[in-house]
């Protein structure tokens, strides 16, 4: 950059240069109008006089060596506040001037205040350079400017936080855009640059992360976004009365803080996620009025306030239940050799590779999951096998006079519609 002119100007105006382009020798191309305040050259032969003007901004100066001057990038981030050269805990003119003149410096750098000139890589590309110059130059224009790196003037904490909100706030236009937001009942704020915690339904820690939302009753209409997972810090997720469609996301099983799900009274379908059962403490769970279908995760039992009894299933043994129609068929198999299928009086096509939809008696859906079991007065004998609660999507099963013994596997109870009571047999215990 030799003889080639740089102008820093006031702060109202830095963000004309810092938006200009530089040819390849380094000036900048752009008009530049010239106003009598804060008005700096810096220029080959008065390049000394402008390094004691910015001490004068700085105070007293130490030496850098070489290499550490050059120590930039990740650890820049880790070690103090991206573009703060002069350790005055704020990113200011200052530092900006510190960083132009380095980048004018052929030799050992003065950093003042004990500062480190490396925490001047902004863009974090292991150089600092006139691309840093006018980084630093735009942030003291306009510091919430979008095209900033995220690290600059924040503490490592600080940027993990921000970087949080910002995902955050995404999660939640995500999940506006999957339900039909512009046509909620309330949807105050969203999607506006308010802060989260003023968007409706929406509740935030100290530093802005959301830790609740509730949207009952809002007129949410569509699918729960799997992006909701995200959101760390969340503690409750109510999105009840609402008209949800689609399945519980098996993601919100990441959700290491979350206390409690409301989502009763909408029309979700699908199974309850077995993954559910790892959530690490939850308090409340309601699911009840919804199209679920299967079993229920037997961990779920433990939560203590739930609505669980209301969903018409059965738990699902051991707490899992089959979850393919491959994983049916190794059921029905149990169920055919433990009441003795031999011997019914229409087996057609059970153990056969046909598709379960052609095992007499089976019903499936469309992805082949077992739905409903039609098997009165067909000579099953000896006892029902447990194994047959691990049907996840079941809703029918219709086991009249036949010759069962033993006892009912008590999961089976909550299948919609059953007709268990008619077989004179006491569920197991």
């Amino acid at each position: 950059m030799s003889g080639a002119e740089v102008v820093i100007i006031d702060a109202e105006r830095l963000v004309v240069l810092a938006r200009a382009l530089v040819d390849d020798q380094g000036g900048f191309v752009v008009s530049v109008p010239q106003r009598p305040s804060y008005w700096l050259g810096v220029s080959g032969p008065y390049m000394a006089t402008h390094i004691d003007t910015a001490f004068a901004f700085t105070g007293e100066a130490i030496t850098v060596d070489e290499a550490r001057s050059y120590a930039a990038g990740k650890l820049a981030q880790a070690v103090g506040i991206l573009g703060d050269v002069n350790n005055d805990q704020q990113v200011d003119v200052a530092d900006v001037l510190l960083v132009l003149i380095y980048t004018l410096s052929d030799g050992p750098f003065v950093a003042p205040n004990q500062g480190d000139i490396a925490l001047g890589d902004v863009n974090v590309d292991g150089q600092i350079d006139i691309a840093d110059v006018l980084l630093i130059m735009t942030y003291v224009a306009n510091p919430l400017d979008p095209t900033l790196p995220a690290g600059i003037g924040l503490t490592t904490e600080q940027t993990t936080v921000a970087g949080t909100v910002e995902q955050n706030r995404a999660v939640l236009i995500a999940l506006y855009e999957a339900t039909d937001g512009d046509h909620w009942r309330d949807n105050t704020n969203w999607q506006s640059d308010a802060p989260l915690s003023e968007w409706y339904g929406v509740t935030t820690d100290a530093e802005g992360r959301v830790t609740e939302l509730n949207l009952n009753g809002n007129e949410l209409t569509g699918p729960i976004p799997a992006e909701l997972s995200q959101l760390s810090n969340l503690q409750h997720l109510v999105l009840n009365n609402n008209e949800l469609t689609g399945p519980i996301p098996a993601e919100l099983a990441q959700l290491n803080n979350l206390q409690g799900i409301r989502l009763s009274d909408n029309n979700l379908s699908g199974s309850i996620p077995a993954e559910l059962s790892q959530l690490s403490n939850p308090q409340y769970l309601y699911l009840a009025y919804n199209e679920l279908t299967g079993c229920i995760p037997a961990a779920l039992r433990s939560v203590p306030n739930n609505d669980l009894n209301y969903l018409g299933l059965a738990f699902c043994r051991d707490g899992f239940g089959s979850t393919t129609a491959t994983g049916d068929r190794a059921v029905l198999i149990a169920l055919y050799e433990g009441t003795n299928g031999d011997r019914w009086s229409d087996n057609t096509n059970w153990l056969s590779d046909a598709p379960l939809s052609e095992w007499y008696g089976v019903i499936t859906d469309i992805e082949g999951r077992v739905t409903e079991l039609y098997l009165g007065s067909n000579d099953l004998r000896d006892s029902i096998p447990a194994e047959l609660a691990q049907l996840n999507n079941l809703q029918g099963l219709h086991l009249s006079d036949n010759n069962l013994t033993g006892c009912i596997p008590s999961a089976l109870q909550f299948v919609s519609e059953n007709d268990l009571n008619d077989l004179g047999l006491a569920f197991c215990l």
